[in-house]
């Protein structure tokens, strides 16, 4: 017979009262689940449910070129980020909605810079799943032969959040990702 417990620990500082609960609940392996008081008691998802290939976003809120953006990425072990899916697209909303963002467009890796106008991931793979406003790509600042092509996919700010091409040399927020790891970290 398999039994459920509960344990309550009580700290106490000189600015508040915390007080946590620790739900055990037994099954083939034992998990513990951690909660404050006020908060919702149903355990969160069991930790072999969540995929080990998912990917942590590295969100930066400071302002770069495309080409500074694949570079700060790649300083740091990382990479700019590539949306493969529907699933990636909306894992990394996700993230910028979490960190209280999307006033600012967000670089993606995806480009055309010298691909003769198809458009590719920084992996190599070309773009296959898109999520582009309306009426986008339409190269906004080149007609007629005049002006400088948009070759670089954002995330569109203003709360937008789809994509747009854009001018590689424009100063966007920027966001990498690291494949070995599952949480979003804002710097």
């Amino acid at each position: 017979m398999k039994l459920c417990s509960f344990l309550a620990i009580i700290f106490l500082s000189a600015e508040q009262l915390l007080a946590n609960v620790i739900l055990s609940v037994p099954t083939a392996d034992y998990y513990e689940y951690s909660y404050e008081i006020g908060e919702s008691l149903t355990p969160e998802p069991e930790p072999e449910s969540l995929d080990e290939s998912a990917k942590k976003y590295h969100i930066f809120t400071e302002r770069a070129t495309w080409a500074e953006a694949v570079s700060q990425c790649q300083s740091q072990g990382y990479q700019l980020v590539n949306i493969l899916s529907q699933e990636d697209n909306d894992n990394v909303i996700t993230a910028i909605k979490d960190a209280n963002q999307g006033e600012i467009g967000f670089w993606t890796s995806g480009n055309r810079i010298n691909t003769n106008g198809t458009y590719v991931w920084g992996n190599g793979q070309p773009v296959v799943y898109t999520n582009w406003e309306h009426g986008i790509p339409d190269n906004l600042h080149y007609f007629n032969g005049f002006g400088r092509e948009e070759e670089c996919i954002e995330i569109k700010g203003y709360n937008i959040l789809k994509w747009n091409d854009h001018l590689c040399d424009y100063r966007l927020y920027y966001i990498c990702e690291d494949i070995s790891e599952q949480n979003l970290v804002v710097i």
